[in-house]
C-alpha cells in the first residue's frame, strides 16, 4: 500500500490519498504581459542589471542558457542580437519582434513562487525520511497545468533534483490505468541535468493528476494534484 504525507488539515495539505476527490482551489485568472513575468525573472536573478529595453528582457528572460556575471550580461546580449539581426534581417524587425512578443497579456507555466509563500493554490509537503520537501504552485490555468519542484524544508529554497527519484503520472479510466514517468520541463526541451539553472528545475502536472514519487529504498509517495475553479458565483459552491 502506498504511504502518503499526512497533514493536519486540507487548507495546508497539497497532496491528497488518490483514493479522495482532489482538493478544489479558486483561482484568480488575471494574467500579466510577458514583459512583466520576464523582469520578475531578470530581477531575481540579476537584481543589478537594468535591461535597456525589450531587446535585452526578451534575450535574458526565462529559458536563457546565460548563467555568467552580471558584468557579462551586455557582452553576452549584443552577441546574440547580432545573430538575430543575420537571422532575420535587421535590428528594426528584432526590435519589433521582440517587443510584440513581449506585449500580449498571457498565463505562463513554471514561473516560481518566492521562497515561504504558501496556502491555496501553492502548498508546501515535507518528504517523508528526507530534509526536503514538495512544492506544488499553478501553471497556466487555461491548459490545467500545475508544477512541482522541490524545496529544502527549512528554508523554502528550490533545488534541482536534490536525491534520486522518479515521478510518474497514473493515467487512463480507473479501472485500466496506465503509468508515465515524468520529465522535468527542461529535461523535456532537451536540456542536460548539469546544464539547468539552479532552483529552477520544475515538473508539469496536470489539475487532478494522481502522481507517485518513487525512491530508492523507500515507500512510494502516492498524491493527487488539487483542481482549480474559476472565481465565479459558482465558485462558492466548489468550495462547500
Amino acid at each position: 500500500m502506498d504511504a502518503h504525507p499526512q497533514m493536519p488539515n486540507a487548507t495546508t495539505a497539497p497532496f491528497r490519498p488518490a483514493d479522495l476527490p482532489p482538493m478544489v482551489t479558486v483561482v484568480d485568472t488575471q494574467g500579466e504581459t510577458l514583459r512583466d513575468i520576464y523582469m520578475e525573472d531578470i530581477i531575481k536573478r540579476f537584481p543589478n542589471f537594468k535591461p535597456r529595453d525589450d531587446v535585452d528582457i526578451w534575450l535574458l528572460g526565462p529559458g536563457n542558457l546565460y548563467n555568467g556575471p552580471e558584468e557579462g550580461i551586455r557582452a553576452w546580449i549584443d552577441n546574440k542580437l547580432a545573430m538575430h539581426v543575420s537571422h532575420m534581417g535587421s535590428e528594426e524587425t528584432v526590435r519589433r519582434v521582440a517587443s510584440e512578443f513581449l506585449s500580449p497579456v498571457t498565463e505562463v507555466t513554471g514561473r516560481k513562487p518566492n521562497p515561504g509563500m504558501e496556502g491555496p493554490p501553492i502548498f508546501v509537503c515535507a518528504i517523508p525520511n528526507s530534509e526536503y520537501s514538495m512544492r506544488l504552485f499553478p501553471g497556466a490555468f487555461k491548459t490545467r497545468e500545475y508544477c512541482l519542484d522541490f524545496v529544502k524544508s527549512d528554508t523554502g529554497e528550490p533545488e534541482n533534483s536534490p536525491f534520486e527519484f522518479e515521478l510518474w503520472a497514473l493515467l487512463g479510466p480507473s479501472l485500466y490505468p496506465y503509468s508515465m514517468r515524468l520529465l522535468s520541463l527542461e529535461q523535456s526541451s532537451g536540456i542536460r541535468p548539469e546544464d539547468i539553472v539552479p532552483g529552477a528545475e520544475t515538473f508539469v502536472l496536470r489539475d487532478g493528476m494522481v502522481c507517485l514519487l518513487k525512491r530508492p529504498g523507500h515507500r512510494t509517495v502516492r498524491f493527487k494534484v488539487p483542481v482549480r475553479v474559476k472565481e465565479t458565483a459558482s465558485a462558492g459552491e466548489a468550495r462547500g
